[in-house]
């Protein structure tokens, strides 16, 4: 789409000297009480891809008790993370209320990025992830991409681009093919803030808000279009669009979407090999950090009467509970590499449940499960 009456103008192209990249690796996320403990495997799985200590930079305006204690004690327990809670204040929550949310399903929180200028002066380099991801690889590589003239580094949106009658060709026309998910961003912030990047932002998404589809994707998207790098799809790979791509080598998962194909939701429809083994590796992650953060006891479920359709496991496979074990009584069709992470074994008669380890017991029956 070209310039029009609807958009305010967009940011020029811009000439950047040549970026010195910082040795330390910097993370940006952005939470709210509601996406706090979503943010869990994306931390652990971030302590245990990376080489190298990162610093983690965590915004947020207001977080209750539990979850500032949460976020504490996992600061203790992951040491390959320095994790660095940041707060905003009043008056830039107030610059970023003004932003219309009128057609938007979105929090206000996926705007807070835009605040990384004002908020990490000290910062020049941040890699923004969205907390629905899941890193499985160093990220030094990426980290250390060049970006050229670009202020930002991003990979498509792949549902998007690989369809010629989507939302972002309609969106920016022959520049659709660019159109890129803003969930992994590369942030030049040196460049950012000499270009007064969060007031120009800002004034443009206030005055087009109404006429985005995807939020603050679509501001990014927009105005940023002329200063972009586009990235490998390896760096943002798309959960729900995994079974669309030959041979995929994801660095970082992205569990977005509106198909609901998300760890922390039922997902008995989803039978793709790939999927269900990341939707296992995110809720690996997330059962791995609780544990070390809670003395959780151990719970043994017993099901009765064998077990013959993996599906009915989904809701006992799904949720973040850290300490379990599965035990089964009676024929099963299943190994353990069926159970993901979770312990397991079979069992011929309730007498051999002297050797549990649970300290509580849960009984049920696998024709109603």
């Amino acid at each position: 789409m070209a310039e029009t009456e609807l958009y305010p103008p967009v940011l020029p192209k811009q000439a950047i000297s040549e970026e010195q990249i910082p040795s330390e690796i910097n993370i940006l996320l952005c939470v709210d009480d509601n996406y706090c403990s979503k943010l869990y495997a994306l931390l652990h799985s971030l302590n245990q891809t990376t080489i190298n200590e990162v610093s983690v930079y965590i915004v947020y305006r207001e977080l209750n008790v539990q979850n500032l204690t949460v976020l504490l004690k996992i600061a203790t327990q992951l040491r390959m993370l320095k994790i660095i809670p940041v707060k905003i204040d009043d008056y830039y929550y107030e610059q970023l209320r003004l932003i219309s949310l009128h057609n938007s399903e979105l929090p206000l929180s996926m705007y807070y990025r835009f605040l990384a200028t004002k908020l990490l002066p000290q910062i020049d380099r941040i890699i923004y992830l969205d907390i629905d991801m899941l890193v499985t690889a160093d990220l030094t590589t990426l980290w250390q991409t060049p970006l050229g003239n670009n202020i930002i580094g991003a990979c498509r949106d792949l549902p998007f681009t690989e369809k010629e009658n989507s939302w972002s060709y309609r969106f920016l026309g022959n520049k659709g093919n660019d159109y890129f998910n803003s969930g992994m961003l590369i942030m030049n912030l040196a460049a950012m803030r000499k270009i007064n990047f969060f007031e120009r932002i800002t004034d443009f998404t206030q005055k087009a808000a109404n006429s985005f589809l995807l939020g603050d994707q679509d501001a990014l998207n927009f105005f940023l279009q002329d200063n972009v790098k586009i990235l490998d799809s390896k760096y943002n790979m798309i959960l729900s669009y995994i079974d669309n791509i030959e041979n995929p080598r994801p660095v970082i998962v992205h569990y977005c979407g509106y198909d609901g194909v998300k760890p922390w939701n039922l997902n008995m429809h989803v039978n793709y090999e790939l999927k269900v083994k990341y939707l296992n590796c995110h809720r690996k992650n997330t059962r791995d950090l609780l544990y070390k953060i809670a003395n959780f006891p151990k719970v043994s479920i017993v099901i009765m009467g064998g077990l013959k359709e993996k599906r009915k496991l989904e809701g006992l496979l799904f949720q973040a509970y850290p300490n379990f074990e599965i035990i089964i009584l009676g024929d099963n069709a299943f190994s353990s590499e069926d159970f993901a992470d979770i312990k397991y074994s079979s069992i011929e008669s309730l007498a051999e449940l002297v050797n549990a380890q649970g300290e509580y017991f849960f009984f049920l029956d696998a024709r109603i499960i």
